[in-house]
């Protein structure tokens, strides 16, 4: 799933690619569906399993939960021998197994995700707090901070968002998100985009506050620990195109594409040399990334 200016970015790179790179690139056209980005992730997975499952040939690819591969792994074509060995090995291993089916490889990765905490620094500065660093510590903090806030008329605040809501199977964390960009939350647990999210919510909504972002709490401070999220693309085995899929795939999934993304939106490379670059995926969340990576 992406949003507008990502379709845009991926289109404007493939024709930019394309006389290059396919034979009779004049005959070709590229065709890129996006789901609305406003779509739960459950509603495009309907999406995919009614294609897939349908062996319609209607898609040539299609971009995938790292989630999923076990899903629908066997209606997606095996892309060894398809795609340069070399381009594969630029990519995390992490990443590059969430993309197997069998042994096989069926998938490249588009980028990576990992739980984050953000967290208002305004306000601990306010109450001279620190950053907890354990569950424990986020409890207290939350509960003081809160206390007072709410002596100061300020009811809205909430302590923390985004994991342990009552509604979680039917919760949209977008709807955390919201509050958090209204300054109505403390701490949030979302993904490393949201850093950029909410910058960018602060040009247009009038909301504007320090924010931070940190790794997830744990039961100690020496302990932390994250879901490994992303997003992989694979070539339909019912697609009339396959090698020619396999090609764009390769593309898409490139170093150059990546390096794009990562700058312009936030999102995180599976490529391992791209975080040796002078680039700034963002500087808040580059901190995390290098202790990850």
């Amino acid at each position: 799933m992406a949003s507008t200016v990502e379709s845009d970015l991926f289109e404007s790179l493939l024709l930019e690619w394309a006389p290059g790179n396919l034979d009779n690139y004049e005959s070709v056209t590229f065709e890129l569906t996006f789901a609305n980005n406003s779509k739960q992730t459950t509603d495009y997975e309907k999406i995919i399993s009614q294609q897939l499952n349908g062996k319609s040939s209607k898609y040539d690819f299609f971009m995938l939960d790292c989630v999923w591969t076990g899903k629908y792994g066997e209606h997606l074509i095996d892309l060894q021998g398809k795609i340069n060995s070399n381009t594969v090995k630029k990519h995390s291993t992490v990443n590059l197994n969430t993309c197997k089916y069998n042994g096989k490889l069926r998938a490249l990765p588009l980028y990576s995700d990992f739980g984050i905490m953000l967290y208002r620094e305004d306000l601990l500065e306010k109450y001279n707090k620190t950053i907890p660093t354990t569950w424990n510590e986020l409890e207290e903090t939350a509960s003081y901070i809160m206390e007072m806030e709410e002596m100061y008329g300020n009811k809205e605040l909430e302590g923390y968002a985004g994991q342990f809501k009552d509604e979680a199977l039917i919760y949209d964390e977008s709807h955390s998100l919201e509050k958090w960009e209204k300054g109505n939350i403390l701490f949030l647990r979302n993904w490393p985009n949201s850093v950029r999210n909410t910058e960018e919510s602060f040009k247009t909504s009038g909301t504007s506050f320090s924010f931070g972002v940190t790794r997830l709490p744990g039961r100690d401070n020496t302990l932390s620990a994250s879901t490994l999220g992303g997003w992989n693309i694979g070539v339909s085995k019912y697609s009339k195109y396959p090698l020619l899929s396999s090609k764009v795939i390769e593309f898409i999934t490139g170093e150059k594409t990546q390096k794009l993304r990562a700058i312009r939106f936030g999102l995180l490379p599976t490529i391992k040399s791209l975080y040796y670059e002078e680039i700034t995926i963002y500087l808040k969340s580059k901190i995390i990334i290098i202790k990850i990576y």
